[in-house]
């Protein structure tokens, strides 16, 4: 009798022999669920008082602080460049500073970021496991 015929389609094995297996990282799920909410919750009002051209109402003070916050923060890169070290991350206690200059951690930052310029702007945030 043959032994049964094993596996050979294009799928790679779950996991790699002397290797292992890879971590689920639900703290990154909820941070990247948290920015699409954030991205979401922000771009909804922002794309109707852009399709409404200058006739458009004018944004609350709340928006208005946090457009002038997150633009104040454009230019600002990880660093290294080719790290993930970043001050939003910091900020939140989240990630690692092996490899960082000093006050950067090592994560990756986008809800990071937007977490920190809703707070900055005095919006109320509950993030990671403390609110503000």
């Amino acid at each position: 009798m043959a032994p049964p015929a094993r596996n050979t389609g294009s799928r790679p094995p779950r996991h790699r022999p002397g290797l292992p297996p890879k971590r689920s990282r639900p703290r990154r799920r909820a941070r990247r669920s948290l920015f699409v909410a954030v991205v979401v919750a922000g771009a909804a009002p922002a794309a109707v008082l852009l399709s409404q051209g200058p006739a458009a109402l004018p944004l609350t003070p709340l928006q208005a602080r946090i457009v002038r916050i997150a633009n104040s923060q454009l230019g600002q890169r990880t660093s290294p460049s080719d790290s993930y070290c970043n001050r939003y991350s910091a900020f939140w206690g989240a990630g690692d500073p092996t490899g960082c200059p000093a006050g950067l951690t090592a994560e990756e930052w986008c809800a990071d970021f937007a977490a920190w310029v809703w707070r900055k702007a005095g919006a109320v945030v509950t993030y990671g496991t403390g609110s503000g």
